[in-house]
């Protein structure tokens, strides 16, 4: 896989190469594929939502965008820190 490398200094040149890497590093910034057993995690975390006074919509909100099914089991036990995060993410134009 081939790469760029872009070189700026304090006087504004600009020098530009060329490297080689021999990993694929883009696994690691992909989200895992959902499991059956995620998909019944998040089902179950939906309906507990509703207990907790939480909208069930934000739970797949926060999955939606990285949130693991334990962190947002955690979160649902402090619905004001979830809110938080999930405000967050609305403002930034997230939200569902």
């Amino acid at each position: 896989m081939l790469g760029n490398i872009l070189r700026i200094d304090a006087n504004g040149n600009i020098e530009r190469s060329e490297f080689y890497s021999y990993s694929d590093f883009a696994r690691f910034y992909t989200f895992p594929r959902r499991t059956l057993h995620e998909d019944f995690q998040i089902e179950q975390l939906r309906e507990f939502a509703s207990c907790f006074g939480v909208d069930p919509q934000y739970v797949d909100l926060l999955y939606e965008n990285g949130f693991s099914a334990d962190e947002i089991e955690e979160l649902l036990y402090e619905p004001e820190e979830l809110m938080n995060y999930a405000d967050v993410l609305e403002y930034e134009g997230l939200y569902f």
